[in-house]
């Protein structure tokens, strides 16, 4: 990442947030707007402010109960995201 020069790298998928440097990069992964998997309550998502290159992790509160209730209506054979978003 560092050696192609750009000033911030963001990548996702693993839903869990992050900021960190490597030389002059800024590494980013924003987190899970409805999946966190830090066990934090609330979604993350980062806010890039372009005039002073600084990012910041967000949190956002929403009715996990009620999207944990829609998971196991929509994917009973599939726990894992009901259960996260429960154990917060």
């Amino acid at each position: 990442m560092a050696s192609g020069g750009q000033d911030l790298v963001v990548y996702g998928h693993s839903h869990y947030p992050v900021i960190w440097r490597v030389e002059n990069t800024m590494v980013v992964n924003p987190g899970s707007v409805g999946q966190p998997r830090d066990r934090k309550p609330g979604s993350c998502w980062a806010l890039w402010d372009t005039r002073s290159m600084e990012v910041t992790l967000q949190r956002t509160s929403f009715d996990t109960h009620v999207v944990a209730g829609r998971a196991r209506r929509i994917d009973p054979h599939l726990p894992y995201l009901a259960d996260v978003l429960t154990s917060q």
